[in-house]
């Protein structure tokens, strides 16, 4: 972290903040671990952060960070530990989960890449299918 704060954080807070005078959000992807800098991503102005898998951080434990920093999770279900199971219970049981822990700050995808993860197509519909059924006709939660 130390060295990410010397040489990355200075450009990142630049780059947030020129897009945040065109009013434009900033939303951050990573296949790593970044829990030792989310206070320093949300700090420089990244609004939400995308992870294709969010069970590494633990999604309670996540959940309550992100909503302390102010930040959303853009996020399928975890395309390692879950998704790749082909379990139905479990992966719909994970996208309830996830809706209802960050509800407020979560922003539901798909992963592209099914065949690289080696998922079914039809797995990644259950838990898209779970996912819109949160959606209302005003709002999505």
């Amino acid at each position: 972290p130390a060295m990410w704060r010397e040489v990355f954080k200075p450009l990142f807070a630049r780059l947030c903040h020129t897009a945040q005078q065109q009013g434009v959000k900033v939303i951050m992807h990573s296949c790593g671990y970044v829990w030792d800098i989310l206070d320093d991503l949300a700090e420089v102005g990244i609004c939400c952060m995308q992870f294709d898998q969010p069970g590494l951080y633990g999604l309670e434990r996540l959940a309550a960070k992100l909503r302390e920093l102010g930040m959303c999770l853009y996020a399928p279900v975890d395309i390692q530990r879950v998704l790749p199971t082909g379990d139905r219970e479990r992966i719909e049981r994970e996208a309830h989960r996830m809706v209802e822990l960050f509800r407020g700050g979560f922003i539901a995808k798909n992963y592209p890449d099914l065949k690289g993860i080696g998922v079914q197509p039809e797995w990644d519909e259950w838990a898209y299918q779970v996912f819109l059924s949160y959606v209302r006709e005003d709002c999505v939660v």
